[in-house]
């Protein structure tokens, strides 16, 4: 998508970043997590989750694409307390189902490992489900190596397992 551009979050995208992780959770992790789990998440507490957190300050970060956004990219400082000091990690990555294919992906993790990089991380790490093959297949496609690391992580009231994945932003 030539016309694509990224920019930071500010207030005003919040409600397009919830619509845009709601629409993005129901149709990539449909079989992979129960139907009741995606058929309760809600808009407005996502809204008002993200309404408190943007616009961000470095090191983290919230890029979206597009106006209004269809997608956006959450990074910064890593969560993990095991993680190695200087070891950036993108926190979330999601685009709208009705935009994908266009690039806007690659677009929008392109612009997280820069800022990751800009800001003096050595590394970067992210977590996706163990079982979203797609997701995975991207991830290894945009130079990142799951590590085999694994843990299980409790989403919306469900236990999933996630694998990490790691790669230099330089």
């Amino acid at each position: 998508m030539s016309d694509a551009t990224v920019r930071d979050a500010t207030a005003a995208d919040a409600g397009a970043v919830a619509r845009v992780q709601v629409a993005s959770w129901r149709a990539a992790y449909a079989g992979l997590l129960p139907d009741e789990v995606l058929a309760g998440l809600s808009e407005a507490e996502l809204r008002l989750r993200w309404a408190d957190r943007l616009p961000t300050s470095a090191p983290a970060s919230c890029l979206v694409t597009g106006a209004p956004p269809v997608g956006f990219v959450a990074s910064g400082p890593a969560l993990d307390a095991a993680d190695p000091a200087g070891r950036g990690q993108v926190y979330a990555m999601y685009v709208d189902p009705a935009h994908w294919g266009r690039g806007l992906g690659r677009l929008l993790l392109s612009g997280a490992v820069t800022r990751l990089r800009d800001t003096g991380f050595a590394s970067a790490c992210l977590w996706v489900l163990t079982t979203n093959e797609a997701a995975r297949g991207f991830y290894e496609h945009e130079g990142w190596t799951a590590t085999g690391r694994t843990q299980v992580e409790r989403m919306h009231g469900t236990d999933v397992p996630v694998v990490e994945y790691l790669r230099s932003p330089g």
